[in-house]
């Protein structure tokens, strides 16, 4: 048993592990190619703004959008740890399951076979 138990916790950890790295190397790449679309998107969104407006304005305006654009991710970011927090905290507090009782048929059999074997040893 407890061999099974140092086992299930093994797996466990490799699982654990295994998504750790994987979302770092997601998140690692997203951010490098958010990096790379971003540059080339702010450069683009300068020139057309200072060509409607003055560089200035067009500074107010790029400061506002990424200012709001990093705000939105860290309310997601902070959204997302706060479900997995609360999803662990409600099954920390669930009570266990109730244990499965064996059918009535299947204990009355059990109980025939236990009477009957402590009959044949009494006999001899």
């Amino acid at each position: 048993m407890l061999a099974a138990l140092a086992r299930s916790f093994s797996v466990q950890a490799e699982l654990a592990v295994a998504r750790a790295a994987r979302t770092a190397v997601l998140g690692i790449g997203g951010i490098i190619a958010l990096g790379i679309g971003m540059a080339f998107f702010t450069l683009a969104m300068w020139i057309y703004l200072n060509l409607i407006t003055s560089a200035l304005v067009a500074s107010v305006i790029m400061g506002c959008l990424f200012s709001g654009v990093g705000l939105v991710f860290f309310a997601v970011l902070s959204a997302q740890r706060n479900a997995r927090v609360r999803a662990r905290l409600a099954a920390r507090a669930a009570p266990p399951p109730a244990p499965h009782p064996e059918p009535l048929l299947g204990r009355i059999v059990m109980a025939f076979i236990a009477g009957m074997t402590a009959g044949r040893k009494s006999r001899f």
